[in-house]
């Protein structure tokens, strides 16, 4: 219970400041950027998970470096650093399988047996758990670096696209086959003032981690 209060203080804190420096630079920026200036910049908060049922979403703390391409104003080219602020907890590796015996028998099968049915296997033995579970003890953290090409609707309700490639490290030797490749997401967002925007975006960043952030760009 006090480690989930402590997460949780701490995911406050995190949020508060997301949105605090967004905000802040927000405001920044509509009094001293350029109007041809093409570049900004985002604070973005993510939840990432994982496809290991004994291993709690990690939040990380995230920036993003972003230009948007001249003469083409719905795409752009994003740079995204992130590192976990909380790691995501671990409940322990999967437990070692005794190997669920040996079948009990053939049960006496007959010739026609694949047909009729008849003759069981004896109740064989158990396949064990459906779970799918990391042999890992570490708590989950992770380093990524992405680099996207997005592209965005026009209006101030938007979608957004991504694709791009993805360097990403954990301390989860299990997923140590997802530390690079290619990631691709989808998002929804709202812009205010100039350039600033608030986005949702979905990212798969392996096959067995995915990205929830939210971002705010000024």
């Amino acid at each position: 219970m006090l480690k989930t209060r402590h997460r949780l203080a701490r995911l406050a804190a995190a949020a508060t400041m997301l949105t605090t420096c967004g905000l802040a630079h927000a405001q920044d920026d509509d009094d001293t950027k350029r109007s041809d200036d093409p570049t900004y910049s985002a604070i973005r908060i993510t939840a990432v998970e994982t496809d290991f049922d004994n291993i709690d979403r990690a939040v990380n703390l995230g920036f993003t470096l972003g230009i948007n391409i001249p003469g083409l104003s719905f795409l752009a080219a994003e740079i995204d650093l992130s590192g976990t602020l909380i790691p995501g907890d671990n409940s322990g590796p999967a437990p070692v399988s005794g190997g669920g015996g040996d079948g009990g028998g053939d049960g006496g099968g007959g010739l026609f047996d694949p047909i009729l049915g008849g003759g069981d296997d004896g109740g064989g033995g158990s396949s064990g758990s459906s779970r799918n579970l990391s042999q890992d003890e570490d708590d989950l953290q992770t380093q990524s670096v992405g680099l996207f090409a997005v592209a965005r609707s026009p209006g101030r309700f938007f979608g957004e696209a991504r694709l791009g490639y993805r360097f990403l490290q954990t301390t989860i030797s299990d997923l140590d086959e997802d530390d690079t490749g290619s990631a691709w997401g989808l998002g929804i967002g709202y812009r205010y003032g100039r350039d600033g925007k608030v986005a949702l975006t979905y990212t798969e960043y392996g096959s067995d981690v995915q990205y929830i952030s939210l971002a705010i760009s000024y």
